[in-house]
């Protein structure tokens, strides 16, 4: 035990060293300073046991050196006093301050040396422990949500905790001296005073207090009439011979958990609710498959009552075909997932017949998180089956259909074939022969033709030039219909670029800019795409004729999934309200006389975007030129 004695006189400083020496209970190891400044210095270098203190130093005096000590805040160890034969009153206060005893020089012995400080030692250790365990219990009650009171056994209020404010709107300063009952309604006082009185009563006459508190819910006032839901536990308070001297009251507020349950109980209403109306079966099982539970509307579905059900397992009301498939799928999916997708199955119902239908299973599980079973959710589909074998019935009568039309389409275009041989064989053979003889007339015959035989003779050739054109186009329209597509990506600058260059020629001595602007690629057959730029700048060409400078612009826009690319010109224009007939077969808004053509140089445009999935219109205003948009796929990136 490490002793440090403050001490100035050096006689009884050494009258302690010899008494230690000879006390039982050693070894002691003293240390001696003659100052409290020198003592206090020490004590905050060194760890001690025990604090011997002189009361009369030569920097202090009295009790000062004791309220010094104790005010120190490196002094953690018990003191014990030392006085002189006439300061007896002195000590007494001394103890009261906090030093744990006291001794009186001339009267001490090596025992009772040592017993003091063995007993100042236990004594420290215990208020400390004490101090400790208050200060713990102060910052419990003083922090704690809950509102703690004490009353005395008329439950008039003794102390209330801080949070009387937080809950009650009450100072703890308003709360004291109040009755117990003004702090709940008096609905609730009626209800809990005989619930408190019975319990209290069997303490009182048992002296003894029950396993748990005394709890019961209350209606909770507030400073401002407000009420909220409490849940009040009580119990005595006894002194130390066991005799109740007061109540402890801890009053919880239970507004979150009132909510809580009020949730829960709404939760469990929308449940059963959903439960029992709706459309859908549900049905749960235990891990032996027997059903546990079911709706009406899947005791409907079956035709069973829930006693009947409750006696079966889910195999039983399962044709044997379908028992190792559905093993394999709730055996696999729901022990790795917990769930399994929804699948197919038929149940058999209690009349024999059997019904489709869609399930989806979960697995369910205890408190502990154990697997007790499982719920399904079951849809009678045979609506949904019906309609699907009425679709296949309906699809394999469309398919016979779609036969017999691409026969009767196969027929047409042979028909198209033996029409276009026709057209190119049968028609123009006499065609020419009209052509040539009446070329041979106007040649070897025109001495015994007159002038106006001769016109009519020309008027014969320049007719059967225009029936001969109308037959090249009308042979070109039916190739595009039946011409195979190629597709490819396409260059369309390439192709603009070809056709400018073969247009340049029938432009010569004309006064022409062409605008062309990066294209992007596109999907398609690009011997047809030529064919639409040669139709779409050619008749560029055409309708500004009569334009002093004939400005044709070559652009695309980005469009949704699309490229819309378009041919603009300043040229003849057309009116808007004729824009439906630009792309008929021999549709022309413009007479022979003023320009050139058969009108199906458009009809082909519109023909081959139409085969490659686009789209072809155009804009214009008379005298102010046209703008001709077509649309393509572009190429996949």
């Amino acid at each position: 035990m490490r002793v440090l004695l403050i001490e100035d006189n050096p006689g009884d400083a050494r009258l302690i060293a010899e008494l230690l020496k000879d006390a039982p209970g050693g070894p002691f190891e003293l240390e001696a300073e003659g100052s409290l400044t020198s003592g206090l210095a020490r004590i905050e270098a060194e760890p001690f046991d025990i604090l011997l203190l002189d009361l009369t130093l030569p920097d202090a005096h009295g009790l000062e050196t004791v309220e010094r000590v104790l005010n120190h805040v490196s002094v953690e160890v018990p003191v014990v006093v030392l006085t002189g034969l006439d300061e007896s009153g002195t000590a007494s206060r001394a103890l009261d301050m906090g030093a744990q005893d006291y001794l009186t020089k001339g009267r001490i012995s090596p025992d009772s040396l040592e017993r003091s400080m063995r007993y100042s030692i236990v004594r420290h250790h215990a208020e400390r422990a004490l101090r400790e365990s208050e200060e713990h219990y102060r910052l419990l009650v003083e922090n704690a949500n809950e509102l703690i009171i004490t009353t005395d056994m008329e439950l008039k209020v003794t102390y209330v905790s801080p949070s009387v404010e937080r809950n009650t709107g009450f100072t703890p300063e308003e709360g004291l001296g109040r009755s117990t009952r003004e702090f709940i309604t008096e609905e609730s006082f009626r209800s809990v005073s005989e619930v408190f009185a019975e319990q209290f009563a069997r303490q009182v006459e048992t002296n003894t207090d029950p396993p748990v508190p005394v709890r019961v819910e209350v209606e909770q006032l507030r400073k401002d009439g407000s009420t909220y839901p409490a849940e009040l536990s009580a119990g005595f308070l006894r002194d130390k011979e066991g005799n109740p001297y007061g109540v402890l009251v801890v009053s919880r507020d239970i507004t979150k958990q009132k909510e809580a349950q009020a949730r829960l109980r709404d939760s469990e209403e929308k449940y059963r609710t959903l439960y029992e109306s709706s459309r859908d079966g549900i049905v749960s099982c235990d891990l032996d498959g027997r059903f546990t539970g079911a709706n009406q509307a899947f005791l409907d579905m079956l035709g069973y009552e829930m006693e009947e059900l409750s006696e079966m397992t889910f195999e039983q009301v399962t044709p044997a075909n379908w028992h190792e498939l559905e093993r394999e799928i709730v055996g696999r999916q729901l022990v790795s997932k917990g769930y399994c997708d929804e699948f197919e199955k038929e149940y058999i119902r209690k009349d024999g017949t059997t019904m489709p239908v869609s399930l989806c299973v979960w697995q369910t599980t205890d408190k502990q998180g154990e697997r007790n079973g499982a719920v399904g959710i079951v849809r009678d589909i045979s609506e949904r089956k019906r309609i699907e074998e009425e679709r296949r019935k309906l699809s394999q009568e469309l398919e016979r259909r779609v036969i017999e039309r691409t026969a009767q389409l196969q027929s047409a275009y042979k028909e198209l074939e033996a029409f276009s041989y026709s057209v190119s064989h049968d028609l123009r053979t006499p065609l020419r022969a009209i052509e040539g003889f009446s070329r041979i007339l106007e040649e070897e015959h025109s001495e015994s033709i007159d002038g106006e035989g001769l016109r009519l003779l020309s008027v014969i050739r320049q007719n059967c030039d225009y029936m001969a054109e109308l037959i090249e186009h009308l042979l070109m329209l039916s190739r595009v219909d039946r011409r195979e597509l190629a597709e490819r990506e396409v260059d369309m600058n390439e192709l603009v670029g070809n056709v400018i260059g073969e247009l340049e020629p029938s432009i010569d001595g004309r006064a022409v800019e062409f605008e062309v602007d990066e294209l992007p690629h596109a999907m398609g057959d690009p011997v047809m795409w030529q064919q639409v730029w040669d139709n779409l700048l050619s008749n560029a060409v055409k309708f500004t004729r009569e334009t002093d400078v004939a400005r044709i612009k070559v652009g695309s826009l980005r469009g949704d999934g699309e490229n819309v690319y378009f041919v603009k010109d300043n040229g003849a224009g057309f009116d808007m309200r004729y824009a439906d007939k630009l792309f008929g077969v021999f549709r022309r808004l413009h007479s022979p006389e003023e320009y050139e053509g058969v009108g199906i140089g458009l009809a082909v445009v519109q023909r081959i975007v139409r085969r490659h999935g686009g789209r072809v219109w155009a804009e214009g205003k008379p005298g102010e030129g046209a703008t001709f948009y077509f649309t393509a796929l572009p190429v996949e990136e």
